[in-house]
Order: structure tokens, then sequence, then C-alpha cells
């Protein structure tokens, strides 16, 4: 082996790095403004996604290294203006290059807000328009906000949007008076706003609504000669307890006219404490001050300044004489009669409706041990104001009843009779049963039916007469009531009595016969019933020759040949209400099927005197039965037929048509 060395040739190379801010360039992006509060988010470039290399993002105030990705994050929570130097790295086989770039961030600041407390919120003052009262305003600007609840579903803020619609706050809508709690009701409003760079802020505010006093009054009635008259007593709400530190007001709205009081003279106070108000109503000697006067009362919260008022009728009483109206005479079964109606002021002529009634004796000329009268006087008189004349006897009687007036001070009674009568006695005669097709049944009771004071009344019926077919056709089976009304010409009382009438079908059904097979006067019966059943009902068969039957489908029944009878089926309900039907049957014709005018037969003489000749153009099978159905002759086409004397039917077959002749031989 050869063995060969060469020896190369030694080349020394030198590579010096050289740094090109060309190979890489940074962009950290443009200048950027942002609101305070709001995340900076800045996106660097620089590098391709082949490239090698870092980023990172340094405070151009203090180096401090923000982030080594191409992106920065970060809440801005300074109104300084600040740097941020975005570094980019590129390596290659070249080298190593870095080039920087720099953005700045200006904060804008928030809107703020003026806030104009809802301050006194009462519940009677109704909704609030908070855009109208300016409750919030943006700075610095002063421009409208939105309004809003953040944790009320529904919100008690309707409205908007801003320019377009008011906000408001309606609580009304949602929450009643009572509802809101004696210390108040806490509720928050909030409100935000965006400007015109995007800067949005918002704030929330505690509220109180506070509940409206509750007001209300009872109307009074004084008379004069009482003196002063307490106004206080004329309040219900708020009760004495609850007055306390509250404010409190009276004033005369109006007077009676032509009275000449001056209304802002009649109300005074004790000036102690507590403070009681009184109303001077005017003298006995003064009955042109008695009249009704509008009083307003008004009481205000001391704590919350929430007022509420009311008014209240203040009736001035001059002592009256009293006037009683005519009562009608009553009758036993009348109503409560209201017997203020019937009590008026003699001299103003005005009702009376503050008074009591007590039915009392004739001077102890009633007899008490008896409970009848007793019952009577200490029951007639309900509640102290109506009379029930039901209390009386049942032949009635006379009563005193008193009246009573102390309520307005001015004590007076007087007294009036009232008469009542009993009923006239009504008595009714019905039929407690009637069938569809019963004629109209006439209605009795102990009046004639033609005494114009006795009125019968129900559903079908007319003139005093009730229509059992007209009944059914309307309502089917039913029970119906008749009444009785009677009037006494002479005390106009009324009484009635009634009855039932309970209407009833009658039954629906026909009926079919037929041959027996093989037969000419046998027959089988089928009933046919509609709309009730098998067990409700009975039927009785006359099959008019002497023969009845009970089957409701009878077979078998031997009729004589030549029998034309009338066959009646009679089906009774179970309820007793029955119907008839007839219908005719030709024993010996009963199914068969005429010869056709084409095929007449003519048979001649008849009568004859023993010999007949038979004419017809049809094919026929001749059979000559006597009066006992007994066949005498048979024959095809016979013209002609000797017979002895009697009675004959001649029955000519052809196909499916029959014709049977009467022959007579003398």
């Amino acid at each position: 082996m050869v063995m060969r060395i060469y020896i190369l040739p030694l080349f020394i190379f030198i590579f010096t790095a050289v740094y090109t801010n060309a190979q890489v360039t940074s962009n950290a992006g443009s200048d950027q403004s942002i609101c305070f509060g709001d995340t900076l988010k800045l996106e660097g470039t620089g590098l391709d996604p082949k490239d090698t290399g870092t980023y990172q993002w340094r405070d151009g105030e203090t180096s401090t290294v923000l982030s080594n990705k191409s992106s920065l994050s970060m809440r801005i929570l300074s109104m300084d203006v600040k740097q941020f130097i975005l570094k980019v790295t590129r390596v290659t086989y070249k080298g190593t290059f870095i080039d920087d770039d720099t953005v700045e961030m200006s904060p804008r600041a928030l809107p703020t807000f003026k806030y104009n407390p809802l301050a006194g919120l009462c519940y009677m003052g109704g909704p609030i328009n908070l855009t109208q009262r300016k409750v919030a305003l943006a700075l610095p600007d002063s421009v409208e906000v939105t309004y809003y609840q953040k944790y009320k579903n529904p919100s008690w803020i309707t409205g908007g949007p801003v320019g377009v619609a008011d906000f408001i706050y309606d609580f009304q809508k949602n929450i009643s008076n009572s509802q809101v709690p004696s210390v108040g009701l806490k509720d928050t409003i909030c409100y935000h706003y965006t400007d015109q760079y995007g800067c949005y802020n918002h704030e929330c505010k505690a509220i109180r609504l506070n509940q409206t006093p509750i007001v209300s009054m009872n109307d009074g009635i004084f008379c004069q000669k009482a003196g002063l008259i307490p106004l206080d007593n004329l309040v219900s709400q708020p009760s004495t307890g609850n007055r306390i530190g509250g404010i409190q007001s009276w004033r005369c709205i109006t007077v009676p006219q032509n009275s000449g009081v001056d209304p802002d003279s009649i109300i005074s106070d004790n000036g102690a404490v507590p403070i009681k108000f009184y109303m001077d109503p005017g003298q006995i000697t003064e009955p042109e001050k008695s009249g009704d006067y509008i009083l307003e009362y008004c009481f205000q919260n001391a704590t919350t300044g929430c007022k509420k008022c009311d008014s209240v009728k203040v009736t001035v009483v001059h002592p009256p004489k009293i006037k009683f109206k005519s009562i009608p005479s009553q009758c036993i079964n009348y109503p409560l009669l209201a017997l203020d109606s019937f009590v008026v002021d003699k001299s103003t002529g005005k009702p009376i409706i503050t008074g009591t009634w007590e039915c009392v004796e004739y001077g102890n000329s009633r007899d008490m041990n008896n409970n009848l009268v007793k019952m009577a006087i200490n029951n007639s008189v309900k509640n102290q104001k109506y009379f029930n004349p039901a209390t009386i006897s049942p032949n009635g009687g006379q009563y005193l009843l008193k009246f009573k007036d102390v309520t307005s001070g001015c004590t007076f009674t007087d007294s009036v009779i009232v008469n009542v009568n009993g009923l006239p006695y009504v008595n009714t005669n019905c039929r407690d049963t009637l069938c569809s097709k019963s004629s109209p049944f006439t209605l009795q009771s102990n009046y004639p039916n033609s005494s114009p004071d006795g009125f019968w009344i129900g559903k079908f019926v007319d003139s005093g007469k009730f229509y059992p077919d007209k009944a059914f056709a309307a309502d089917g089976e039913k029970k119906y009531s008749i009444k009785y009304l009677y009037i006494n010409p002479l005390t106009k009382c009324a009484n009635i009595d009634s009855c039932a009438i309970l209407v009833l079908g009658t039954p629906v059904f026909d009926f079919q016969w037929v041959k027996v097979f093989g037969t000419d006067s046998v027959f089988d019966f089928t009933l046919n019933v509609n709309g009730f059943d098998s067990t409700e009902y009975k039927v009785f068969w006359n099959f008019g020759n002497g023969q009845t039957s009970n089957y409701k489908q009878p077979t078998g029944i031997k009729f004589k040949l030549l029998d034309t009878t009338q066959i009646t089926c009679n089906v009774t309900l179970y309820k007793l209400c029955s119907d008839t039907l007839t219908k005719e049957l030709n024993v010996y014709k009963t199914g068969l099927k005429e010869f056709t005018t084409a095929n007449e037969i003519s048979i001649f003489p008849n009568p004859s005197s023993g010999k007949v000749q038979i004419r017809t153009q049809a094919i026929f099978k001749l059979q000559i039965l006597d009066i006992t159905g007994k066949e005498i002759v048979e024959g095809d086409n016979l013209s002609e037929v000797q017979l002895p004397q009697g009675f004959y039917l001649f029955k000519f077959t052809s196909g499916d048509q029959v014709a049977v002749k009467k022959v007579i031989i003398r």
C-alpha cells in the first residue's frame, strides 16, 4: 500500500460581529390616552413569526421590566403621564440585533357627579321626576345621567333613555303607604355616565322614603245645646297615642249658607299640652247656625315633615220636633222596614237618621206572659233600626214603635203605630204525574180560576192550564214547580202555594208481523221499542179475533185465512204512561206480491151457479181453498173449474207473484 500525505495550506478567517439596527425594528404603537381605572393593552411588533428573538416592556421612568411578551396589559390607577419602552431582540446567524421604541400613555380623569339629595321624601308626595329635579349631574359639563337600581327587579325607576324620556322614581306602583315602616324605608338610587372619550363612572346614594301619616275622620252630629264640640273625637287616625309629638291643625272650609258664621272664628284650642281643639256650634237661640260645616284636619310628622290632611262634616243640630211620615200597612211576609225613612225634623223636613227604635206596650195593655206577644214586642225591631213584620203572629196585629235620638246631644222621643196584616190562605191541588200526551191539565186552588186576584205561575202554564205535551217537547222528562199567587184585594197581602208535576214520556214503539214459514194464516209478531229498557214496560196485544197476549214478542198467532183484522198493541211504561198503536192485517194477502196489471186475472161469472172460467195471460199454478183453508183443487193453467155451492179462495201463483180472488158458488 502506498500512503499519500497531503498537506493543506492553513487559512485563518477572523469574523467580526456587526450590529445593525436595520436588522430589527421595534414598534410599540402610537401614543395612547386612557380612562382612569381602565386596563391599558399594548401590542408590540418587530419580529416575524419565523424570527428568533424576544420582546421586553420596561417602565420608561424606572426601567422596571413590566412584560417579556409582545403584549403589555396593566390597569391604570394613576393620573401621571407614563412612557413605556419596547425592546426587541432578534438573533440570526449574522448576529444579534436590538431596537427600542417608546409609547406614551396619558390618563383621562373619570367624570364626577354633583348630587342633590332627596330630603324629606314622603310617600304621598308621589313619584319623583329625577331628571327634572336634577338629582344628579355629570361634571364638568353638568349633563344628565342615567338612573337605575342595582338590586330591584323590576326597578322602581322607569324612563329613559337620556334626552328621550325622563327618569321617574315611582315607588307608589310597587308599595303602599301602609307598607312603609314608621321609621322610614331605606332605598338606593344609582346613576352612571359615559363621557365623549368613553370614560365611565357611577355612584349610588342611599335615600329614605317616609310614611305619610294616615289620617281618617268620622263625620259627627252635635246638638247646639250641648256646648262646644270636641273635634279631637272626630279623628280616628292617627290614634290619640300616635298624635303625640305631631303637629295638628284645624280650619273651617265651609259654613251653612246664610248662617253669618265667620269660618276663622269658630275653632279654638285649650292652649294646654296636649292641645285639644273645639268648635263653637252657636247658642240654642241661634238656629241659623245649625247645618253642615266642612272642617279640615291636618297632621304632620315632626321628624319627617310628612303631612296629611282630610276633611270631615260636622252637622250642628238645632233641637228638633219629630214628625212621622205615614207608615203603610205591612204584611207578615214583607222584608225588613227601614224605620228611619219615616221620621223627619218637623221644622226643616230633613230626615233624622241618628235615633234608635224599639217596640213598646200600650201602657201595659199587652200580655207579656203570652210568649207570642212577648216575642213580637222584643224581636219585632232589629238593630234598633228595622221593623220585621215576620215576628208578628200569623194573623198580624197593631204595634207601637218608639223613636229616640240622643246621639246629637238633643234628646227627643215620639211614637208611631204600625199595622201588620196576615196572609191569605192559599192551597193548590195538582196531579203528581202527567204523561206527555195527556190533555192540558186544569190547575186548581182554593180560589176560582176566574178570580182576578189570583195568578198561576210556571213554565208551560197558560190561562190556568198546564201543557204537558209542550213541556215534554221542550225539556223531556222533568218535574215542574207550579205556583199560585193570590193577593188579598183589601190588605194587598200576597201568599203563594206550589205543587210539583212530573211530566213523563209516553212509549215510542212500532210492531211488525211475519207469516210463519210454510203457513198461510199463522203469524209471529215483533215489537220494536225506542228509548226505554226492555225491563221498563208491559205489553197487551189484541189481535182482533178474540185472541190477546201479554208477551212482548208473541209468536204462532193463528187467524182465519180470510180475516182482515185490526191488530192493537198497547205499551205501558212502568211509570204508568202508555200508548196504543193499531195496524190492519189482511191475513191472506200479507207478504204476497200481487200480479202486475199486464197479467190481470179474470174469473167469470162470479158469483156462479157451479162453473167458472179463468182468463189470464200469465202462466200460473192454481190452488182453490175452502173457507177453512183446506185445499180443494190444484192445477196448472186451468181455464175452467166446476165447484159445489160455497165460498172459495182462488190462489194464483206465477213465480214470485201471487193473486188471490174470492169466488162465490150459489
